[in-house]
């Protein structure tokens, strides 16, 4: 598993294949037990990196802090960045163009002979290497190994490289002597300044090992606060744009800019990363009580006088402790109110889809008022004039009706006569004692009779409606035959 190893040496592929080296001149701070004020010298080549490390090796049995630093530059499209290094060592670099490379606290400015030194004679833990190499997100870790040969509890911590300014510290403690030595990459010359400054003004604080870590989280702190005051006041500035929006049209003031996510995924990522951040803070503070407990258990604490170093330690622990609390409160404050930002952000954008959605909607209901009654009009145009050509169709079929009709009633009478004198019934050239008309006439009107019968019955049961009429003729008849069935139909 991934995780930090008891042997704290450097892998030498690291040392040769993740670090890049730019030598320059370094300084060298140091502020030991019974000193008034730290002391600073100027390391300009190895042998004077190496002066310093055996003048450190010598105090490590005294508690003490010893620092070095060194202005570094890092050529970058034709522009340089500083560095400076710690022991406490700051590795500085110039303030950053607007093109910031995550991976500037790769470059240490020492040779590899010098950084080879520095990390086997602090000594540092070989995760420095992988702390300085994860530039996404903050990293903080606290690796015990006071039961092993080295009787010291390392350091590792790394701020987020999203942004300017990220910072990486190793740092060593032995709990024996109070000594405490550290390195710090990615320093610019104000951070080395606020750096050197802090520690000078730290009184008796410079006992405690997480004196360094304390002074990062108020670095950090200042740059968390520019950044959420910069990006919240633009993205608020893009909210009321939203939020504002006239009506849609080629003259809008909504800009590209408007309209683009930058902005808000920025955001997104400082909260996480604030987020991130508390997580390490919190981290810290548990390690402050461990050290804390650790120093009272320790029998030296009881017998040593009241202002040991143990004692100084102890006192510092909790003034840190406090002030890691109360920045934990604002960074809380600070994750608040990016996410109100990022919730104003989505609701401007809901607000602003809606009005669009309300001027589409009048769009199409407009046009279907236009479009519609124009629709109708027309289909009831074309049905009129259809009805109007069934109607001339209908008028002409009657007419010819009529004619047919009147045709029918002139020829009929004649028509019908004409059948009745030439049947066999008559006869017109009888002789005496001959009857004109014959006795079987009665045949004739029997069969028109029946016949006229048949033909009014079906077309009765033919024009009317015949359910109706079979509902008249009893259930126990309906099967009786089509003769019967139509009888009852004309009988009703």
């Amino acid at each position: 598993m991934d995780w930090p190893l008891v042997n704290p040496e450097f892998d030498p592929d690291d040392l040769k294949q993740v670090l890049r080296y730019v030598p320059r001149k370094s300084y060298g701070i140091s502020w030991y037990d019974g000193e008034e004020q730290m002391s600073t010298c100027e390391l300009n080549k190895d042998r004077d990196i190496c002066q310093f490390l055996n003048e450190i090796e010598e105090q490590k049995s005294n508690s003490g802090l010893a620092v070095m630093y060194g202005l570094r530059h890092l050529s970058l499209n034709g522009t340089r960045h500083g560095f400076a290094n710690a022991i406490i060592s700051l590795a500085a670099r110039d303030a950053q163009g607007p093109n910031h490379n995550p991976a500037i606290l790769q470059y240490v400015p020492f040779t590899l002979e010098a950084m080879s030194q520095i990390a086997a004679e602090m000594p540092l833990h070989g995760d420095t290497v992988r702390i300085i190499n994860r530039s996404d997100m903050a990293f903080y870790e606290d690796i015990d190994l006071t039961e092993s040969p080295h009787k010291a509890t390392f350091y590792c911590c790394r701020t987020s490289g999203t942004w300017t300014g990220d910072l990486a510290i190793s740092a060593v403690f032995y709990p024996e002597t109070g000594f405490t030595g550290a390195v710090v990459f990615g320093c610019s010359n104000s951070v080395v300044n606020e750096i050197a400054g802090r520690i000078e003004n730290s009184e008796d604080a410079w006992t405690h090992p997480m004196l360094i870590m304390g002074i990062l989280a108020e670095i950090e702190r200042e740059r968390h606060l520019k950044l959420v005051q910069d990006l919240l006041f633009n993205l608020l500035q893009r909210v009321r744009s939203l939020s504002y929006a006239g009506t849609v049209s080629t003259t809008s003031m909504l800009t590209k800019e408007d309209y683009s996510i930058d902005l808000w995924i920025r955001v997104n990522q400082l909260r996480i990363q604030l987020r991130t951040w508390k997580k390490q803070l919190s981290k810290m503070q548990d390690h402050i009580l461990e050290l804390e407990k650790m120093l009272k258990e320790d029998p030296r604490y009881r017998k040593d006088e009241g202002r040991s170093w143990r004692h100084r330690a102890v006192e510092t622990g909790r003034r840190a402790h406090k002030r890691l609390a109360e920045i934990l409160s604002e960074y809380e404050e600070k994750v608040q109110e990016c996410s109100m930002v990022i919730e104003g952000m989505t609701l401007s954008a809901q607000l602003v889809c809606l009005f669009y959605v309300e001027i589409l909607t009048q769009w199409v209901l407009a046009f279907t008022y236009n479009l519609l009654p124009q629709s109708w009009n027309q289909i009831g145009y074309q049905d009129t004039q259809a009805n109007l050509r069934i109607a001339g169709a209908t008028r002409q079929d009657s007419n010819q009706m009529r004619t047919i009709a009147f045709l029918t009633m002139i020829f009929l009478p004649g028509t019908f006569l004409a059948s009745i004198f030439s049947m066999t019934f008559f006869n017109w050239s009888a002789s005496d004692g001959e009857t004109v008309v014959s006795p079987y006439i009665g045949i004739y009107f029997g069969a028109v009779f029946v016949i006229t019968l048949l033909v009014v019955g079906l077309w009765v049961a033919y024009t009317r409606p015949f359910g109706g009429a079979l509902s008249k003729i009893p259930k126990q008849s309906q099967n009786a035959g089509f003769l019967a069935n139509l009888f009852c139909v004309i009988w009703s």
